[in-house]
């Protein structure tokens, strides 16, 4: 997959070639992208934690609790589940100096043809970095 200005363009390794351009949920924007569990998932600004629907091309909603907005965030699988990495939104007068890596581990499964259900098996500060740090890619 790669990710452009308003669409995801997804390569199918097997059979050689581009699948095609996936568009964006309207007005919506991707933070990070991730395969997992031989399913592509993606983190929007305003939509939250999405996973493509293959057979009609479309992004539905990961079901369940999940984190709806991320500040700086990455995403990896960490066998078969999603890790999603974000910093804390800082929002204040003062300038800060660091700030805290949070991590939630999401355990994924499907709920018939058409729903992917999401839960959060733990989630945590896993770091703290100078506020001028930022992720650039997460393995």
């Amino acid at each position: 997959y790669a990710m452009n200005t308003g669409s995801i363009t997804v390569y199918n390794l097997r059979q050689g070639g581009r699948k095609e351009k996936l568009e964006m949920p309207i007005d919506d924007w991707v933070w990070c992208i991730c395969v997992a569990d031989n399913m592509l998932f993606a983190f929007f600004t305003k939509c939250g934690l999405m996973w493509l629907d293959t057979k009609r091309n479309i992004w539905r909603v990961v079901s369940g609790r999940m984190p709806r907005k991320l500040y700086g965030g990455a995403m990896v699988e960490y066998y078969g589940k999603l890790a999603v990495f974000w910093r804390q939104e800082y929002i204040g007068a003062r300038k800060k100096e660091e700030e805290k890596i949070w991590c939630a581990l999401i355990a994924l499964g499907r709920i018939g043809e058409e729903e992917v259900g999401g839960t959060i098996e733990w989630s945590g500060v896993v770091a703290t970095i100078p506020y001028v740090c930022g992720f650039l890619h997460c393995l």
